[in-house]
């Protein structure tokens, strides 16, 4: 892997840095930072901002957020520099400060990887704009990307969310290519299955396939509402990173529409892997 995108558009630039250097050692690649000011999809999120700050009778909102916000990325500029020099990572900044979702689209084109922060800055992007933005990003990307949690540990377990389809095998297949873990790290396949469905073909195939990548491989049958269960299953799980396949934006919402955890991309409890197929 050659070039990773960083998008630095959250509050925990910090560990997004500590995630994308991990990341950035683990496949020997190269970081790009991308520090936006603004990332504009159909509507502007300082239009939004600034929208509901005066629906809720404030009104003097502009300079305090431009200066604080500029200040941040700055920093966070600083940061990036300092501590991928430290770690001897070649890094190196983007020139631009505003994007659409068509321009990092472009900018995925030649990229391998984008990473992009779950949580939004504070003060600056409300958590719904920030995540129809994140989600608008992966629907548009032309490479895998992956979301960073809030927080996260150095992987232990890869867990490939595989409903049987081509996308969610394409997705198994693209990590096995541009991940080299180290040999000790598992690898689970989550098989979700609806009742009456036999898995004797599909368990042995993919057990097969795990055995040509992996040292410790498993396969876990979960029947009956599939995103439910494997949400259930994940929940229980720590030091993991997910992989999966999506189809465009509904399979996204799909994923994270979960009745009993009620999951939403703030409180994602570990690295998301989505791939297009």
């Amino acid at each position: 892997m050659r070039k990773i995108l960083l998008i630095f558009n959250g509050k925990s630039a910090a560990n997004l840095l500590s995630f994308g250097c991990y990341i950035a050692g683990v496949v020997k690649g190269r970081l790009l930072g991308l520090f936006p000011e603004e990332i504009e999809y159909d509507e502007s999120p300082r239009r939004i901002v600034t929208s509901t700050a005066s629906q809720s009778g404030i009104t003097d909102i502009g300079p305090a957020v431009e200066t604080n916000h500029t200040n941040d990325i700055q920093a966070d500029i600083r940061r990036f520099q300092q501590m991928c020099e430290r770690k001897g990572i070649h890094a190196s900044v983007h020139n631009g400060s505003r994007f659409t979702i068509a321009d990092l689209a472009d900018e995925s084109r030649f990229a391998d990887l984008i990473i992009v922060d779950a949580t939004p800055r504070k003060g600056f992007l409300t958590e719904s704009v920030h995540e129809r933005i994140v989600k608008e990003l992966v629907s548009a990307a032309e490479c895998p990307v992956i979301i960073a949690p809030a927080s996260f540990e150095p992987v232990e377990e890869v867990v490939f969310w595989y409903n049987r389809s081509a996308s969610a095998a394409f997705a198994m297949k693209e990590f096995a290519y541009i991940f080299s873990f180290s040999d000790d790290i598992k690898a689970t396949v989550a098989l979700t299955l609806n009742d009456g469905d036999d898995d004797t073909g599909d368990t042995h195939a993919v057990r097969e396939w795990l055995s040509r990548y992996y040292e410790y491989g498993d396969v876990v049958i979960l029947k009956e509402h599939q995103e439910k269960t494997l949400f259930d299953y994940l929940l229980r799980k720590k030091k993991v990173l997910v992989v999966t396949g999506a189809h465009g934006r509904a399979a996204l919402r799909r994923f994270f529409q979960h009745s009993q955890t009620d999951l939403q991309l703030k409180t994602l409890p570990f690295p998301l892997l989505i791939t297009h197929h």
